[in-house]
């Protein structure tokens, strides 16, 4: 994590600490660094899709299942809830 950290140091910072400043280095953490950030998007993104399609999927089954309680009529949901008791 500290690595990953150390790749957002800006290049001036470098050379004003003596090391030596390369080019590739700077494309060579470049590209981790978007990879990460897409596959981060790309995550989140999913996720929220992921999300709705379960809330929609638990709506409509308690939808059903309301649905299912409502057909036998008041009277067999009293009696089985008097049943119960």
């Amino acid at each position: 994590m500290a690595f990953f950290l150390a790749t957002f140091i800006p290049p001036a910072v470098l050379a004003s600490q003596g090391t030596r400043y390369i080019i590739a280095l700077d494309f060579g953490l470049f590209i981790p660094r978007f990879l990460a950030t897409i596959a981060f998007v790309f995550f989140c993104l999913m996720a929220s899709v992921f999300h709705r399609k379960e809330k929609n999927a638990l709506a409509s089954a308690e939808k059903s299942l309301q649905l299912i309680l409502n057909q036998d009529g008041p009277e067999a949901n009293a009696n089985s809830s008097q049943a119960r008791s």
